[in-house]
């Protein structure tokens, strides 16, 4: 991973910033900008800063920040306390790094989950155009390679041509909805017994699921899982026994136990590290969308704990009364049972159905297409059908997903009445919906 840095020394030295490129966002100029949106670190728009830098600072356009950094599509500006000597320069760079990567990790993650694992901002990315058995990469440096391969035609992650383009407070929005805003939290303030392991899974999964090898994709996203979950002496089956906690049977079922010819995601784990199998798109798909399930399932609950080790051992009490509930003489005498409940989150929040729609419809892509707004009431309804709840019920779920909110619309009755002006054309959209994919509704 190539995280190249700028220092950029203000006010005699006394002050460092230290300057990384972002590409897949664009933010709007504001007039906010040295408002710092993450507490010692911030996301600019290009033209602020290379005002700044002119105006207040005299650089001429021909300085190396310009040169070096001119493709990027926006920067990411981390300050470390204190001035920068000989001595401890490589120190302050080497946690400017760190500290770029965990606030990149927050905003990829984010944009991953919200594109059903298709886009996501990074820092350096490798962006795939694909065609057939043939696909180009154009590195951040702009250098442009062919090659010829078997492939399935797609990668599950690209870096989004054109960018997305918002303002400010826009990308704060979308990194404090509800299934994002407690790890955000704890991440941008860097406080709490679980900081350091949040940050760690995160970061992991960042930088190695942003790159075009499923196989890397796929044992990254195990291995943040494994942070989350496991203790050091662990075996597998105390982490498959916590999953089945977080996420309910249906989950564990769909992505840790072997299915017809689809292998349990950690028994392929397994198989790839030891047997050297080969890994598919698919497979680091399934592996990206567990990862992010209980990511943010365990965000909601960790909290209530003081430690990884007391949470781990919690979710194993858990399994146990949960493995003994059918049987007739188990009591639970202290609750333990109905606590959890209390705690843990919905899995219906996180609920995969409408991000597959999110998907099929185009309603996330960085460019808005014409008959967004008509696909976005055709998701809708799709929803409502799929999952047998009201229309506006439904609305309301696939709004809060929404990158754009210009795509959906502001209010149900607007919505509605749309709804029903075109209401055949959006119930021969579910029929081609049902006809046609693949996916397991």
């Amino acid at each position: 991973m190539n995280d190249k840095v700028k220092i950029l020394k203000l006010y005699n030295g006394k002050v460092a910033w230290f300057v990384f490129n972002v590409y897949g966002l664009k933010l709007n100029k504001s007039i906010n900008w040295q408002q710092f949106l993450f507490h010692d670190s911030t996301v600019v728009n290009i033209e602020n800063l290379s005002e700044y830098l002119r105006n207040e600072l005299n650089y001429s356009k021909d300085d190396f920040l310009f040169q070096l950094n001119k493709d990027a599509d926006s920067y990411l500006i981390v300050h470390i306390g204190g001035a920068i000597t000989k001595e401890n320069e490589n120190e302050k760079i080497k946690l400017a790094k760190q500290r770029a990567n965990e606030i990149i990790s927050l905003i990829y993650f984010s944009f991953l989950y919200l594109t059903n694992s298709s886009f996501g901002i990074s820092l350096d990315f490798e962006l795939t155009q694909t065609s057939g058995g043939t696909f180009s990469y154009f590195t951040s440096n702009r250098e442009i390679s062919h090659t010829q391969q078997h492939t399935k035609g797609e990668f599950w992650i690209q870096c989004p041509t054109p960018p997305y383009q918002m303002s400010r407070e826009s990308l704060m929005r979308i990194l404090k909805k509800e299934y994002f805003n407690l790890f955000f939290e704890v991440i941008i303030k860097k406080k709490g017994a679980f900081y350091q392991v949040l940050s760690n899974s995160l970061t992991n999964f960042y930088r190695t699921t942003n790159t075009q090898s499923p196989m890397t994709q796929f044992v990254g996203s195990v291995t943040s899982t494994e942070i989350l979950l496991k203790k050091q002496v662990d075996r597998y089956d105390l982490i498959k026994e916590r999953i089945f906690v977080i996420l309910g049977e249906k989950f564990y079922n769909d992505y840790i136990e072997d299915n017809e010819n689809i292998s349990g995601i950690f028994n392929l784990r397994n198989n790839i590290v030891h047997d050297g199998q080969f890994c598919y798109d698919y497979d680091a798909g399934r592996a990206i969308r567990l990862f992010s399930e209980i990511l943010i399932a365990y965000s909601h609950f960790c909290n209530q704990f003081s430690s990884k080790d007391e949470l781990c051992h919690y979710l194993d009490i858990i399994f146990k009364h949960l493995k003994n509930s059918n049987n007739l003489y188990t009591k639970d005498p202290f609750n333990i049972l109905q606590k959890w409940y209390k705690i843990k989150y919905s899995i219906s929040n996180i609920d995969d159905v409408p991000l597959y729609l999110i998907s099929y419809y185009s309603l996330n892509h960085s460019q808005i297409k014409d008959e967004a707004k008509s696909n976005f009431i055709s998701a809708v309804y799709c929803f409502s059908k799929l999952r047998k709840i009201k229309l506006e019920t439904a609305y309301k779920h696939l709004y809060n997903h929404l990158i754009y909110k210009k795509v959906g619309y502001d209010n149900f009755e607007e919505f509605e009445k749309l709804f029903e002006d075109n209401k055949q054309k959006h119930k021969d959209s579910y029929n081609l919906l049902i006809k046609f994919t693949k996916f397991n509704l």
